[in-house]
């Protein structure tokens, strides 16, 4: 067996800002866009990485950067939609899921012009209508006016059972919209894609999360919520990976790094079935918000052609939980979602700060 596996391990925190208990939920994924690459990196080298992650990038990723995110000391994407621009960029992700109701959340924000705000399911156009200011489904407008150069927090609701469509902004509901007859099936958002033909504008995308109706802790979208990046800090043991690439670097340190595909980047290799690596970390969590889940995250491929997986571990105050995701000989970042602690209790500051985390070769 030969496993390869770089940065980064992450024990990533979706928190939630704005509680709202009526919501329950399968959380399925959460980005906060911190693990990926420093600012100032290049678009080639963010659409290669967010492709990794399952992005959908179209235009060759041009005008992508990764600035300044919602809170202090965060990062965020940045979309840069030239003015008249034929090929603007665009980034999309699909789910697959065949739930009844599908949510997504994330922070935005716009400079420039108002430009459509995110495309459903290839179909339903989610704008911002340029007179009004509003956000505009299918000529119904939205309650509130939406102000450029400001962080929102925006909500897409598909819910096929009832055949609507909702969008929120700072939890409070703006669109309530007839879904299209004959909705393809399937799940997908895209941002950008859409430029203003007098006027270069941004957009800024920042704690994303997905959601669906499926049996889990949640079932419907959970208001604004904020990702905290929890990078390895320690080596806690076991740490059982071969070190390739640096005689001197931690294991931690490794793990932790940015722009993990770079050339000549060190990183950490197992051949035998079990070995195991876990580290914890030293970043403290706001105290004045409730843990919605830990998304533990692990870049990796294999390194021949035989089956092979690795294993994604949570350990608190003693008991683990392991999630396995099979490996490609192409890296990928490859996601584990707990929105329990192990033992099947409620995640608390105390429990996350408390717990260690890491892969086992499969």
């Amino acid at each position: 067996m030969n496993l390869v596996a770089s940065s980064c391990v992450r024990n990533t925190i979706a928190k939630l800002l704005y509680l709202n208990w009526e919501a329950i939920m399968a959380l399925l994924y959460s980005d906060g866009f911190e693990h990926y690459v420093p600012k100032g990196h290049s678009a080639a080298g963010i659409k290669k990485y967010l492709e990794q992650a399952g992005y959908v990038v179209q235009n060759d990723g041009l005008g992508l950067a990764i600035v300044d995110g919602t809170d202090e000391n965060t990062l965020a994407l940045r979309l840069t939609l030239p003015a008249g621009g034929a090929t603007p960029p665009s980034v999309g992700f699909d789910s697959a899921s065949e739930a009844g109701l599908m949510a997504w959340g994330f922070g935005w924000r716009a400079v420039g012009k108002q430009v459509r705000i995110a495309r459903i399911n290839d179909t339903i156009d989610v704008d911002w209508d340029k007179t009004t200011g509003r956000i505009v489904v299918d000529d119904i407008q939205g309650a509130n006016v939406i102000i450029r150069d400001a962080w929102l927090y925006l909500e897409v609701v598909v819910d096929r059972v009832n055949e609507e469509l909702r969008v929120y902004a700072n939890n409070v509901i703006q669109v309530t919209a007839p879904l299209p007859q004959g909705l393809a099936a399937g799940y997908s958002i895209e941002w950008g894609g859409q430029s203003d033909p007098d006027t270069t504008t941004t957009i800024d995308i920042d704690d994303f999360v997905v959601v669906d109706s499926s049996a889990g802790q949640y079932t419907d979208r959970i208001g604004p919520i904020a990702t905290v990046i929890r990078p390895a800090t320690a080596d806690t043991g076991p740490n059982e990976w071969t070190l390739v690439g640096s005689a001197s670097a931690t294991h931690y340190g490794i793990v932790s790094q940015l722009d993990p595909g770079r050339a000549a980047a060190p990183y950490l290799q197992a051949n035998v079935d079990g070995r195991k690596e876990m580290f914890s970390s030293n970043t403290v969590l706001p105290a004045e918000n409730d843990v919605l889940a830990v998304v533990n995250v692990l870049y990796a491929r294999k390194g021949d052609l035989d089956d092979r997986a690795v294993g994604l571990v949570v350990d608190s105050s003693g008991t683990e939980v392991e999630v396995t995701a099979p490996l490609t000989e192409e890296p990928r970042f490859h996601c584990a979602v707990y929105e329990q602690a192990p033992g099947s209790v409620p995640w608390t500051k105390a429990l996350v700060e408390g717990s260690k985390f890491g892969f086992v070769a499969r």
